[in-house]
């Protein structure tokens, strides 16, 4: 089983989608976005053309998966069937991007208004199996899902994790953020597993603080640990969980593949005061 991370915030773009490639090959969080706002400016040059290239790499990948799963329905963990999204998504790319596939997601128990908004859009486009705990087996691999837990500290937003069994055991944790879900992960002791770290622009300096004591335990019952996504939106974010940066197993997506961090959307104020905005 090979992980391959396609698209996360560590290179450039709001996303935690993964290839697994196995005789059986799955795309998790199929999602790609960007902050329409942040420190009061919209994306940059620089961003909009990093959307466009891990869109393309996302389309590539699908069609060699044969499964795909989506934690929750916000639009950086699935690919909607919607016009906008600055040009990314159109509905005949999103029939491409589904056709033929196994559709594992979040089921439309608990949703606020906007997640079911969304969900009911895919629905008419587009069926899937609600996957909220429950578990799958495609030949030798058997896929596992949580019961739904808070998006982070957004207690009123539900997310799945799902764990991937076969040679390896590989636990992506989406948007728990080193809040929620922690019993599960270390319970399930995965080979794996990717999950967001906090965000200190939205959480308090005490959730800070409990989040790290978390996932400091999650990496003793874990063998690698991923911590992007949320948490890597600020520029300090090293210096605000320091020491679980201290564990050398603890990479961001980016640092997991061997390639530096792209964090555009820490960056953007940076960017925009270069020249004209629109380059560096």
């Amino acid at each position: 089983m090979r992980v391959i991370p396609l698209a996360f915030d560590s290179m450039g773009v709001r996303s935690m989608c993964c290839f697994i490639q196995g005789d059986c090959n799955i795309l998790i969080d199929p999602g790609v976005s960007l902050a329409p706002h942040r420190f009061g400016l919209p994306p940059h040059q620089r961003e909009l053309e990093q959307l466009t290239e891990k869109r393309k790499l996302l389309n590539e990948y699908s069609t060699k998966a044969h499964i795909i799963t989506i934690s929750h329905w916000h639009n950086d963990h699935h690919t909607p069937f919607a016009a906008g999204l600055y040009g990314s998504v159109t509905q005949q790319m999103a029939s491409r991007f589904h056709q033929g596939k196994d559709i594992l997601g979040k089921s439309l128990s608990g949703l606020n208004y906007m997640q079911k908004k969304r969900a009911l859009s895919f629905l008419n486009h587009c069926s899937f199996t609600p996957a909220d705990r429950l578990s799958f087996s495609f030949g030798d691999l058997k896929i596992t899902f949580s019961q739904p837990v808070p998006h982070g500290a957004a207690e009123k937003i539900p997310v799945i994790m799902i764990v991937v069994e076969g040679e390896r055991k590989i636990l992506h944790a989406s948007d728990t953020q080193g809040i929620s879900g922690v019993d599960f992960i270390r319970e399930e002791s995965p080979d794996l597993v990717i999950m967001s770290g906090p965000p200190a622009y939205l959480m308090s300096p005490e959730q800070i603080q409990k989040a790290q004591s978390n996932i400091l335990g999650i990496a003793d019952h874990s063998g690698e640990v991923i911590l992007d996504h949320h948490h890597v939106r600020d520029l300090t974010y090293r210096e605000q969980v320091p020491e679980v940066w201290k564990i050398p197993k603890v990479k961001t997506a980016a640092e997991y593949l061997g390639h530096p961090n792209t964090l555009l959307e820490a960056r953007r104020k940076e960017l925009f005061s270069l020249h004209d905005g629109h380059s560096e």
